[in-house]
């Protein structure tokens, strides 16, 4: 193929030299110009459907290898058994290790280290199989475990419309635009600079680390439920630790991100004892920056949420400022993570969230054996933070 991108690329040339030559001299092409033109157009047209059918055909084949290793890896993979394996102090069956692997080079993409003995890609939806054992065949669950889907489906964050970024590769930088602005002027006179400022938030990546206790009776057993609920509860584990991060009002450092309410003032008009104004206010306050647009909503606590509901907006209408799990038309979400009498408003688009390589999974038979039990320890690597302040609105109620 390369052969024929020379020779196109020669042809382009030589049109482009035809072209150029007229132009210089002021003139329009004669009949034999204009039929050399034609002609070559014609051959460039022919070699790019080459190029491109060999392109599909090449593409083709790299998505059915892909495919292919895909497959493999998801209707071969059992987390149980790789787990057995480690316990039992055996050899990893080979589609195991190619999952494994797989794993390994995603957290060496993102320039991670593995510790432990099992490494899952996150950034692909992965089937979970159990091997029957009076079979002796695989079974393939219906049920597509995925950590990132879980960020998106169990957590308000996730549910609110928080952008999230996966399989990232060293420190990330994501750039921040101010508006472009302008200005009124005389028929001659100057122009202002309306140009805008950029600035950058970056996201590294910071170990989160978390654990689960089996027992070695269900580490015995085989079926997709099991396998289900031993995934599930170590996304489960995971998901709890960022969320409650993500709410609280701690100050990041090397070791972990800072909380969203962080640093928030609370002595303004918009703070003290629930009322239909403040809650409008919250939102109002984000239409003034110029941000009241993407994924808007409110979340705050459960208990806060009642207060909302139980709460009049005024003395004569008999409506509530929390009504069908909604403010002001914007939905509110609830957590029991969040610090108790704090609720926020804002575009939770411009609230970014970042994970690198996957889950690094070390199996510890020793430290439970005596309560029959392996412990299974996860790391994974994460960073969150604001994208604008301006997006959002943190408040403080009762």
């Amino acid at each position: 193929m390369i052969t024929l991108i020379d020779k196109r690329n020669q042809k382009i040339k030589d049109l482009e030299t035809l072209t150029n030559s007229v132009k210089l001299e002021h003139r329009k092409m004669n009949e034999k110009e204009k039929e050399n033109y034609i002609n070559t157009k014609i051959e460039v047209e022919k070699l790019n459907i080459k190029i491109d059918a060999i392109r599909s055909e090449d593409n083709s084949a790299i998505r059915n290898n892909k495919k292919n290793n895909e497959n493999k890896m998801n209707e071969k993979f059992s987390l149980i058994s790789a787990i057995r394996d480690i316990v039992e102090n055996r050899a990893m069956a080979e589609e195991v290790k190619t999952f494994v692997d797989a794993g390994k080079n995603a957290f060496q993409k993102a320039g991670l280290t593995v510790r432990g003995q099992i490494a899952l890609p996150i950034e692909d939806r992965t089937a979970i199989q159990a091997a029957t054992s009076t079979a002796g065949v695989e079974v393939v669950s219906e049920d597509k475990m995925n950590l990132l889907v879980g960020l998106k489906a169990k957590t308000i964050l996730g549910q609110a419309g928080a952008t999230i970024y996966n399989g990232l590769v060293g420190d990330v930088s994501i750039p921040v635009y101010t508006s472009t602005s302008s200005a009124w002027s005389t028929e001659v006179g100057a122009a202002a600079d309306g140009a805008g400022t950029f600035t950058e938030v970056t996201l590294s990546p910071k170990r989160l680390t978390t654990y689960i206790d089996i027992s070695k009776q269900f580490l015995a057993q085989d079926s997709i439920n099991a396998e289900g609920t031993l995934m599930q509860e170590m996304v489960d584990s995971i998901l709890v630790k960022v969320e409650n991060t993500v709410f609280d009002a701690n100050s990041g450092n090397t070791l972990r991100p800072a909380g969203l309410f962080y640093g928030a003032d609370y002595t303004g008009s918009l703070s003290g004892a629930t009322s239909w104004a403040k809650l409008v206010g919250m939102k109002s306050a984000v239409d003034t920056s110029n941000a009241l647009e993407g994924n808007l909503a409110y979340v705050t606590t459960p208990a806060l949420a009642g207060t909302f509901e139980t709460t009049a907006k005024d003395s004569g209408s008999g409506l509530f400022c929390m009504a069908d799990d909604k403010i002001a038309g914007y939905p509110v979400y609830t957590s029991s993570n969040i610090n108790s009498g704090k609720v926020a408003f804002g575009n939770w688009a411009d609230y970014v969230v970042g994970n690198w390589g996957g889950m690094d999974i070390t199996v510890d038979p020793y430290s439970q054996a005596i309560n029959g039990k392996v412990r299974i320890i996860i790391n994974i690597f994460w960073d969150f933070k604001t994208r604008r302040s301006a997006s959002f609105k943190l408040n403080q109620l009762t």
